[in-house]
């Protein structure tokens, strides 16, 4: 059984850039104190990030290829976390009042 604490207000799939030449499938998701990326592919499938709602100090929107807005980079005091996803402004919008 999950605790209070882990269940998911929303859940999206994306994608997670680690770097230029690496980016992970899987599934984005919030809970009321975390954001949480889950990779989806077999060979990445332990891949997880956990990143504390009260640690994320910008959240930026950009466009892919100046037209697509579905760029979402999370920054924290440690790092950037760079991802892509469909509903980008709807996630930001959960993601802000979770925020509050």
């Amino acid at each position: 059984m999950k605790s209070q604490s882990r269940k998911y207000i929303l859940t999206v799939a994306a994608t997670y850039y680690e770097n230029t030449d690496n980016k992970i499938d899987g599934k984005l998701k919030i809970s009321k104190d975390t954001v949480v990326f889950i990779a989806s592919h077999k060979k990445s499938r332990l891949y997880k990030i956990e990143i504390p709602i009260h640690e994320i100090t910008e959240i930026i929107k950009k466009s892919s290829y100046a037209l697509i807005p579905n760029i979402l980079i999370l920054k924290t005091s440690q790092q950037t976390y760079k991802f892509t996803l469909y509903a980008r402004e709807h996630f930001v919008r959960v993601l802000e009042l979770c925020r509050e």
